[in-house]
């Protein structure tokens, strides 16, 4: 869809995204954010490998 759009369109992933890799997935494939269903989850795996050293 990126490759498809003008730059200045922003792309949303959403559908299916209920966890941290694949929110990574959506913006490395282009979009600029994301629907979530499980953003609690997201967010305490993302803090966990921030804390980490592996986001």
């Amino acid at each position: 869809m990126r490759r498809c759009v003008s730059e200045r369109v922003r792309v949303k992933g959403s559908g299916g995204i209920r966890d941290l890799d694949t929110v990574l997935a959506a913006r490395e494939a282009g979009a600029s954010r994301c629907g979530v269903s499980a953003t609690e989850k997201i967010m305490e795996e993302a803090e966990k490998r921030f804390r980490e050293g592996t986001l």
